[in-house]
């Protein structure tokens, strides 16, 4: 028979002296015996009293402390009263368990299994056993406890539906969640924990290291219309750590139609291994796109920092509406590349915040993207950097390339140091819009390499350290009706150094400010329709007066007689210069040099033509070089007299 149980243990009930309502509570002298009664006046000794050991008494005696402890009558549940022998006096005494003073006692050993409740049935109290992981408790009148254990549903009927999470533990974490590993293989119980979410859930990495022997798939669908979101979370890049394997593919892979986010976590990676990929659906249905809607935040990829690893921090084909944030990927052979390889779809529509790369090794690159076939375009990266070891050679910070189109691009405030070409726009490639607020470039070096048309390129500083010969520009579009635009530019020459410039008669070259003791090519000190940004060369009056392009892009000389302008020397491709030709001492006519390298005319409407400068007033000559046919096109000739 269940007991019910009186008093308490030796930290619980302490008698002191002190009057409660109608009673009067004594102080018990230490090892007093009392006598248990059924009323405060009267009735009926109860003598078969049981201490909670088991142990038979026919009374209760008050501990060293005066306390009384548990004990319990059998068969008795209503309040009763202890009499103190010497006085005379009773005390009321409710159970704490039980019936009548309390319900019916439930022995311990009622409850088997960790997690199991103690409910109430119509008539008696009894154990519910816990459920099944990811399982609910739910009120139904229609079973004997009143609630059940369910699992819950997948939404809908407008009830509650709690978060479907799973937490995998680290080795070593001192954290016991719903997957725990050893650090052997920890892909297995990561894929356990995704598998388990299905696309409608969360995974938890807690602090610590996981091992991987494997790729861990976060995988969607070959439908597009079958929709879901994954989670895959840690607790910050350098807290959670998924240490990628020898031989092992990528640590993470974004697979097929999957709508999915990471965040806040790190990986290694060594050899060839990439950081995190995205491979995609090679089905119609899933519109051969991989992540979409999905997004990487918080997260750094490391490699080995030897210059042996020769894969990608993130590796992303075929990715449409995608975010990528707060992201660094440090000592890898390339960074961070996007790739449409399929001509049915057009990856891009993305953004990249606030990424920095920096890699280690020769002919890597930082970022890139890459058509293979269809399109790719309105890719978005803002304050994203870069940097590069200056003795690797054929690195590249910023490609832009493919057998397909790769178009529509921006960059904005983002920063190059020590490539060997800063930007790559192939001859497939259109429409790329690049703001580096600040570019150090090395000996050697080639700022931007266009291949592609319609491109537009402008700097902050651009620094040419001492002793160093770069290429600012090589513009090599062939398309003149969209001819790239360079400027506006701010380049400084430190010392010995000289800035070159190959650009087509066509490219549009404005805005360019310089400055240092270098040389800067004349290309770019003048751009079409620009004034210098320094004064104009003095030549020295010659019977033939002679002009080393290379020092200018304005030249002015004062004529004391007719004299011949000779065949300028050095010129670079595409530059305009103005020679001012100032009659001095009388009426002048100049003679313009032809045969290699000299002048021609424009004989068309309308024409140009050439006559005397009257005394003391000036002509203005206006000419372009065309590298094709080695002359120098005389596009204007015109007068300004004295005044």
């Amino acid at each position: 028979m269940a007991r019910t149980l009186y008093g308490g243990a030796a930290a619980d009930v302490v008698v002191t002296a002190q009057v409660i309502g109608q009673y009067t509570v004594p102080v018990l002298a230490p090892g007093t015996s009392l006598t248990a009664w059924t009323a405060r006046t009267g009735g009926s000794q109860i003598t078969d009293l049981q201490t909670v050991a088991g142990g038979a008494v026919s009374v209760v005696t008050a501990d060293a402390a005066g306390r009384v402890l548990i004990f319990g009558p059998d068969g008795y549940t209503a309040d009763l009263w202890l009499q103190d022998p010497v006085t005379g006096s009773r005390y009321r005494l409710p159970g704490t368990s039980g019936g009548g003073g309390g319900s019916a006692g439930i022995p311990e050993s009622t409850l088997t299994t960790k997690g199991d409740l103690v409910v109430r049935t119509s008539s008696a109290i009894t154990r519910l056993g816990v459920g099944s992981n990811g399982q609910v408790l739910t009120a139904d009148s229609a079973v004997t406890a009143g609630v059940k254990w369910a699992t819950p549903a997948a939404g809908g009927g407008g009830s509650a539906v709690l978060p479907n999470t799973k937490v995998v533990a680290a080795s070593g974490s001192g954290i016991t969640g719903d997957y725990n590993c050893d650090g052997t293989a920890d892909n297995v119980e990561i894929q356990a924990a995704i598998n388990a979410v299905g696309r409608n859930g969360r995974v938890l990495l807690t602090a610590g290291t996981f091992n991987l022997a494997a790729t861990v798939l976060l995988e969607g669908s070959d439908d597009a219309d079958v929709e879901g979101e994954i989670y895959l979370q840690g607790a910050g890049p350098s807290n959670t750590t998924l240490a990628v394997g020898a031989g092992v593919t990528a640590g993470l892979d974004l697979r097929k139609a999957v709508r999915c986010h990471i965040s806040d976590l790190g990986l290694t990676v060594t050899g060839a291994s990439d950081g995190i990929t995205a491979t995609h659906s090679t089905t119609p249905a899933a519109v051969y796109r991989s992540a979409w809607f999905s997004s990487i935040e918080r997260v750094q990829v490391k490699g080995p920092w030897n210059g042996t690893h020769t894969g990608w921090g993130l590796d992303l084909d075929n990715v449409f509406r995608f975010r990528c944030a707060n992201v660094e990927v440090g000592g890898t052979g390339n960074g961070i590349r996007m790739a449409n390889l399929t001509a049915e779809f057009n990856a891009g529509d993305a953004t990249f915040d606030r990424c920095f790369v920096e890699i280690v090794g020769n002919n890597g690159t930082a970022y890139a993207c890459t058509s293979t076939a269809g399109n790719m375009n309105q890719i978005l990266w803002q304050t994203c950097h870069s940097i590069a070891d200056p003795a690797n050679t054929g690195t590249v910070a910023w490609r832009f390339d493919g057998a397909g189109n790769t178009s529509h691009m921006r960059l904005a405030n983002c920063n190059v140091e020590q490539f060997a070409t800063s930007l790559l726009v192939g001859p497939s490639a259109y429409d790329i819009d690049v703001d580096f607020v600040h570019v150090t470039v090395r000996n050697g070096a080639t700022l931007a390499d266009l291949d592609g048309y319609d491109c537009r390129v402008r700097t902050g500083l651009i620094y040419v350290p001492a002793s160093a010969t770069i290429t600012a520009v090589d513009d090599d579009n062939g398309y003149s009706r969209k001819p790239n635009i360079i400027g506006p530019m701010s380049i400084y020459a430190d010392t010995g150094t000289t800035v070159n410039a190959d650009v087509d008669s066509f490219a549009v070259v404005r805005d360019i400010v310089y400055d240092g003791p270098g040389t800067v090519a004349a290309v770019l000190k003048v751009g079409p329709g620009v004034t210098t940004q320094s004064p104009a060369i003095g030549l020295t009056d010659a019977a033939t007066v002679a002009t080393d392009a290379s020092l200018g892009s304005v030249f002015s000389v004062a004529l004391t007689a007719n004299r011949t302008i000779g065949a300028p020397t050095n010129p670079t491709p595409g530059q305009e210069a103005t020679w001012r030709l100032i009659a001095s001492g009388g009426a002048r006519t100049p003679t313009f040099a032809t045969g290699a390298g000299g002048f021609v005319i424009a004989t068309g409407t309308p024409a140009v033509t050439v006559s005397a400068i009257a005394s003391g007033s000036t002509a203005e000559v206006v000419a372009v070089y065309n590298a094709t046919d080695n002359r120098w096109r005389i596009k204007s000739y015109q007068m300004f007299t004295a005044t």
